[in-house]
């Protein structure tokens, strides 16, 4: 079975980043940017754990971090991914349906611990 990957490439000005893609090479998430190399390995290796062990909390519900805090407004939702300590650690973007929005939670919890991770640098 083809695993998913997390891209880690850099942007003009230098900065480090990471995409991660499902098996059919469609784009997961895209992380924010890191000055550092160190920091981006850091920052992925947390998203690894986080996802790993995170509940979700839809539209104020409420669980212990880690989790995925899904918000509903008048025009669909988003999610946000908080570590152990209650940081945000990616924030999705807007889905028009509930569904599509969880499939992606299912997708991020399915694929992020085992994908494997190609350096585009």
């Amino acid at each position: 079975m083809k695993q998913g990957v997390f891209e880690v490439k850099q942007n003009t000005v230098g900065r480090y980043y990471f995409v991660l893609k499902n098996q059919e090479g469609e784009e997961l998430m895209v992380s924010g940017s890191f000055s550092d190399r160190a920091q981006l390995e850091k920052h992925l290796a947390n998203l690894r754990e986080s996802v790993q062990m995170a509940d979700i909390a839809v539209d104020k519900g409420v669980v212990n971090p880690p989790m995925f805090k899904v918000e509903i407004d008048g025009k669909g939702c988003h999610f946000s991914l908080l570590n152990f300590n209650s940081e945000i650690i990616y924030q999705s973007g807007h889905f028009t349906g509930i569904m599509d929005c969880m499939q992606i939670i299912v997708q991020l919890k399915n694929l992020s611990f085992s994908a494997g991770v190609v350096d585009l640098v």
